[in-house]
């Protein structure tokens, strides 16, 4: 199964293939690659507090509101929980860096409602790498995106953080 079945997008193995079909075409035509890894700001309280159900709606409901705002062509997945990665080809770190904040804005604006009358509002922080010298391996570039979504997360929250 190559799809995550509560968001519908690529689960995590489906994105590490489209990772290294990505990886490749980038090694070999050096075109821009970045990777942005979103993480949901607190989370787990939206879970304990109003339970498991509500935080799968607010998952879907984030997933359908930045999927509005992301090209065909980019590819968006699950790697768990209340992570996600996207991988955007063909764009450089400074467009991927406003694509990534444009998400932010749009979700700290964004206000949920996952059950009748619940309104819930949520942050995200995202981790923004691209492919290039420093990143001459996929597990590298990965890393790096990491680093800046805990940068992202180290420095307050609710901020895009990028690698480099």
């Amino acid at each position: 199964l190559q799809v995550d079945t509560l968001t519908q997008l690529h689960n995590r193995s489906a994105l590490d293939e489209r990772l290294a079909l990505e990886y490749k075409r980038w090694l070999r035509y050096q075109s821009p690659l970045c990777l942005a890894i979103v993480d949901v700001d607190h989370f787990k309280a939206i879970n304990d507090r109003y339970g498991h159900m509500v935080g799968d709606v607010v998952l879907q409901q984030l997933v359908k509101s930045c999927s509005e705002h992301l090209r065909g062509e980019d590819i968006f997945g699950r790697i768990g929980g209340e992570e996600f990665a996207i991988l955007l080809p063909e764009t450089s770190l400074d467009a991927a860096a406003d694509v990534a904040e444009r998400l932010r804005i749009i979700t700290a604006n964004n206000i949920l409602e996952p059950d009748s009358g619940l309104l819930i509002s949520l942050t995200i922080s995202i981790g923004v790498a691209a492919a290039g010298s420093m990143t001459d391996d996929i597990d590298l570039l990965l890393m790096q995106a990491d680093r800046a979504l805990y940068d992202a997360k180290n420095t307050g929250r609710n901020r895009v953080c990028v690698a480099g």
